[in-house]
């Protein structure tokens, strides 16, 4: 039996909203960025450092509502599940006489074709990381050179837990070393400050003593 485009999308949007209930094991405590949403609660702002302010009001809801695993599931489960109704796809951005932006997009439940025209358009894909994508003449020509090179996933460069670059050859570099999202591709998680903290200590440590080994 072939599905319709409508039906399929009612069986996504229910997957989305059920799925996290039935995976998760209630037994296991809230992750720490949820801690640190449910504590924004108790502290409502028109700003964070690192989160917007609207998640402090759902998590201020979670509080009212009783703190359970349900409520707190609950938001990111009906919000993904909308994005299967409310996403599209951009086809085209061209800019107008008026120096505004026409977009064409494709809605993604309905199927249909719109245009809207705004006065700015952001970005929120992310950076690239496919490093030989980039147009930086840096990374070209470490590229180029062989001294770097991108994982198999093109999530970052490839290196060791440590940092150290691998070349193109598969060998460490010696003097070559890389922090943060570049090293996604082995770490993953390592994107915020705390982590991106203790492996600038970590490399600082195997910086300095590569030097007194050199000194000696």
């Amino acid at each position: 039996m072939k599905l319709r485009p409508n039906q399929l999308l009612i069986i996504l949007v229910i997957l989305k909203l059920a799925l996290p209930y039935i995976l998760q094991s209630f037994s296991y405590e809230p992750h720490r960025d949820e801690f640190l949403y449910l504590e924004q609660g108790h502290h409502m702002a028109w700003g964070y450092m690192e989160v917007p302010p609207v998640l402090s009001v759902f998590a201020w809801l979670t509080h009212a509502f009783g703190d359970g695993m349900f409520w707190i599931k609950l938001w990111p489960s009906l919000f993904g599940a909308a994005t299967f109704i409310v996403a599209g796809r951009i086809e085209s951005i061209s800019t107008t006489k008026e120096n505004t932006f026409c977009i064409n997009y494709r809605e993604r439940s309905s199927k249909n074709r719109l245009t809207i025209f705004a006065d700015a358009v952001i970005n929120c894909m992310g950076p690239e990381s496919d490093y030989e994508k980039l147009d930086d003449p840096l990374i070209k020509n470490l590229l180029k050179r062989g001294m770097i090179k991108t994982d198999q996933l093109k999530l970052g460069l490839d290196c060791t837990p440590e940092g150290i670059i691998i070349d193109k050859s598969g060998k460490r570099s010696p003097f070559l070393y890389t922090i943060g999202p570049p090293a996604k591709s082995t770490l993953f998680e390592i994107t915020s400050v705390p982590e991106i903290r203790i492996a600038a200590l970590q490399l600082a440590d195997l910086v300095t003593s590569k030097q007194d080994e050199l000194a000696y």
